[in-house]
């Protein structure tokens, strides 16, 4: 029990240092409640990261004190910037689009610096693959996997496990190869989330992050 009492209070205290909750996400996006749940069943913003569906009975020397069955869902804080972007937006076509220019934008900015490899590039560049994350982006996905689920991180985390994942296949790296191995795991500790200590053993962080450094 006591296991379970600490695992709960860990979980919220990191959805509340890294995530908003609806009212939260709501007012600093200074937009109304009705046009918010607009905005969520036109899948025009991405579904909340988590959802916590709870009820809780606290007895003491005053007595009961009961909450009934609740649910709380908590956002990626980058929403909050991408409701600002695409609220005077008309239609899922041209949501799409501005995700797509943000998400080439800062693929060319990286390409620059020397973080994309060829072979990767070339699929990461195609409609359909750029389409396939626009849907986990909108499922709420990279909210939960990125550090606050903004475009830019998405494709800075894709970017640095497609290098990662090619160069961890290879037996012996080669001094330049390592460098290129550490600048993608540092990037991707940049791009990625901490994750909710439940979920952190099995993350992208705890395999291609802390393994590798260690």
């Amino acid at each position: 029990m006591e296991n379970t009492i600490e695992e709960i209070v860990a979980l919220g205290k990191y959805l509340q240092s890294n995530f908003l909750s609806q009212a939260q996400l709501i007012e600093q996006s200074n937009i109304s409640e009705t046009a918010f749940d607009k905005l969520l069943e036109q899948g025009a913003v991405p579904k909340p990261s988590y959802l916590l569906d709870f009820s809780l009975s606290c007895h003491s020397y005053f007595g009961e004190h009961t909450v009934p069955n609740t649910q709380c869902t908590y956002y990626a804080q980058g929403c909050v910037q991408w409701i600002t972007d695409i609220r005077a937006l008309s239609n899922e076509q041209t949501i799409y689009a501005h995700f797509k220019v943000c998400f080439l934008r800062e693929y060319e900015a990286l390409k620059i610096q020397g973080y994309v490899r060829n072979d990767a590039g070339k699929n990461m560049m195609l409609d359909s693959y750029i389409n396939e994350q626009f849907h986990y982006f909108i499922a709420g996905t990279y909210g939960l996997c990125t550090r606050t689920g903004r475009v830019t991180e998405i494709v800075r985390k894709e970017v640095a496990m497609h290098t990662i994942q090619y160069l961890s296949g290879i037996g012996k790296l080669t001094e330049g190869e390592m460098i290129t191995l550490q600048r993608a795991i540092d990037l991707l500790d940049e791009a990625s989330a901490y994750f909710a200590p439940h979920e952190y053993a099995a993350s992208s962080r705890a395999k291609y992050i802390d393994a590798l450094r260690s």
